[in-house]
């Protein structure tokens, strides 16, 4: 199995756990629970990010 292969065969939890354990990105955090902090503040992080992965890809 390919580290690609590994990869697809992820759940999208542990997708999005590895997405936020590695600082990949901070785009799936959009603020959307209206408290006022950083975004490295967010309080709850898997949450945010498998709701950022089940978005839509918009087409270029």
């Amino acid at each position: 199995m390919t580290r690609f292969d590994f990869l697809k065969f992820l759940s999208i939890e542990d997708t999005a756990k590895m997405i936020v354990e590695n600082n990949l990105t901070n785009s799936f955090c959009k603020n959307e629970c209206e408290i006022d902090f950083d975004i490295e503040d967010c309080l709850h992080p898997i949450e945010c990010c498998i709701r950022w992965l089940k978005e839509e890809v918009k087409k270029i």
